[in-house]
């Protein structure tokens, strides 16, 4: 019988090791562990809407205690921040802008938008597809594809039917 020391540390990667299954590893627990991780991967998007939701809330609650404090002291009332709401939203035509040529241009805006995000779709499920062939594998990947190729042709056929040719910069026209 040999001695551990006595192998060559070069040999010790060929001894054959037993695999063991996940059974043997985690016993009777692999259940209850593979409930567990099935409860945490869907409460990862609650976590973060109701972590959206706080913020907000809080955000409200510092400003509303911010403008009282300002009272109480007899300073004017600050002027409340845009809500992320607010800055998402498209800017409102300003005074002597025809609301025409402002709907056109931000009719312009959503058809450019809407060509990025299908080219941007179509080729990233077109990738998927592509990189899972076999078994219905792919078929997230086609899903994102059709809806990428929709969104593309939504934007050419709305530029086609609505005012082909618009100035695609989204500026105003100089006068």
């Amino acid at each position: 019988m040999h001695h551990l020391s006595l192998i060559p540390s070069h040999s010790i990667a060929a001894l054959p090791l037993p695999l063991a299954t996940v059974e043997q590893v985690l016993g009777s627990n692999a259940a209850l562990i593979g409930g567990i991780a099935v409860i945490l991967v869907l409460a990862i998007p609650i976590i973060a809407i109701v972590g959206a939701y706080y913020t907000k809330h809080r955000r409200e609650q510092l400003w509303n205690e911010t403008a009282r404090l300002a009272i109480e002291k007899g300073q004017p009332v600050p002027v409340r921040p845009p809500s992320d709401d607010e800055l998402r939203a498209p800017p409102l035509p300003t005074a002597g802008v025809d609301l025409r040529e402002w709907d056109r241009l931000k009719r312009i805006r959503k058809r450019r938008e809407d060509i990025r995000n299908g080219l941007l779709l179509a080729a990233f499920g077109g990738a998927l597809a592509l990189a899972h062939p076999g078994h219905g594998t792919g078929f997230p990947g086609y899903i994102l594809l059709f809806i990428g190729i929709a969104l593309f042709l939504n934007g050419i056929l709305d530029g086609v039917f609505f005012g082909g040719s618009d100035d695609a910069s989204g500026h105003p026209p100089q006068s």
